[in-house]
């Protein structure tokens, strides 16, 4: 003899029609304003996460950290949320020339699944099959494991409340047949947000978070997972410097031996030395004439102290104080053999 039934009668039938106008309506809405708070803030904090991403040895720049954060939201939507758009918009298109969906249908609910009856077709669905079931901009939207769906609007019901009994069915039924596996889930999910302690790991975690609040619906662990991220660029922006406070002193030591390099290889190309650090980005782009130290400070456009006189060059960095020709001043390190091949000089 079987188990006796663990669900209680919950029998419930609606008929029903979806237009072609009903499918555009939902297509709009479930992918550019469902979640709309939940999908602009992710997009905002990995945006702003991919947009910090730069070379060790180059200072952070407000304008080029913008202009990276402005081009990933681009792609990113363009990525999750465009693509899929579209490719949904087409295999819809496909559909509807059948008028498959468009058919005058039944659905009724039992204890065992979901049947659905058209003029020549009869389905039935088992709890098991059913991947979720929600309420979007107005209408009850039900999806498979197989990609199968169907679209009730929410004029089919007699008023509000019966969608919302209508899809509190369903969805006491799916949580029944998969048990407290989902809510077990969840709650070990939590503890990743614990990783957000460690720098740079902690944004691995954060996305995954984030990637699981959208999924199981649960904006705490969104929020978490937001959390993670931030931290770690916090870390870096501001915990770092006040924790070491030679970083930037260090990343600016290790530019100026870099642009000697530059400096020269400029003359290699052009037969003398630039007039002004910022020649230097017409051959490379990248090159660190950026004072790391004073942009730490958030001075914008603050460059290396440079100066060309005659066959040589003054090259250093104002230290600490901001201030040139002071005793915190910063200048290039090479060995000695080297010095009698560059024009580089400390004073005139």
């Amino acid at each position: 003899m079987s188990d006796p039934k663990t669900y209680t009668d919950t029998s419930m039938q609606i008929e029903f029609q979806a237009t072609e106008d009903d499918y555009k309506k939902f297509l709009n809405s479930y992918f550019f304003k469902r979640n709309l708070a939940k999908q602009l803030a992710l997009l905002i904090i990995l945006s702003l996460w991919i947009g910090s991403f730069r070379e060790s040895s180059q200072p952070f720049v407000l304008t080029t950290f913008l202009l990276k954060a402005t081009v990933a939201s681009l792609i990113l939507f363009i990525i999750f949320v465009l693509t899929p758009y579209v490719i949904a918009k087409v295999n819809f298109n496909k559909v509807f020339k059948t008028n498959l969906l468009t058919k005058p249908k039944n659905i009724a609910t039992s204890d065992e699944g979901i049947t659905v009856t058209t003029e020549n077709e009869n389905t039935f669905w088992k709890w098991e099959a059913i991947k979720n079931a929600e309420i979007t901009n107005g209408y009850l939207f039900i999806s498979l494991f197989t990609n199968k769906f169907y679209l009730i609007p929410s004029n089919a019901f007699l008023n509000d409340n019966e969608v919302i009994n209508f899809l509190g069915v369903i969805k006491s039924n799916i949580q029944k047949v998969r048990g407290g596996n989902k809510f077990r889930k969840v709650r070990n999910l939590y503890y990743w947000g614990l990783v957000g302690f460690i720098p740079n790991f902690g944004v691995i975690a954060g996305i995954i978070l984030i990637i699981k609040g959208f999924q199981y619906n649960k904006i705490a662990l969104t929020l978490i997972g937001a959390a993670d991220i931030l931290f770690t660029v916090f870390f870096w922006m501001v915990l770092f410097p006040l924790l070491n406070p030679n970083g930037f002193k260090d990343v600016s030591q290790m530019q100026l031996n870099s642009l000697v390099k530059n400096v020269e290889f400029y003359k290699l190309q052009n037969g003398q030395y630039p007039d002004s650090l910022q020649q230097l980005l017409k051959d490379d782009k990248f090159a660190p004439i950026n004072d790391a130290i004073l942009m730490d400070k958030h001075r914008q456009n603050t460059y290396y102290n440079y100066e060309k006189v005659d066959d040589k060059y003054l090259l250093f960095s104002s230290g600490q104080d901001g201030i040139p020709n002071t005793a915190d001043d910063l200048y290039p390190v090479f060995s000695s053999k080297d010095s009698s091949k560059i024009g580089f000089i400390k004073s005139k």
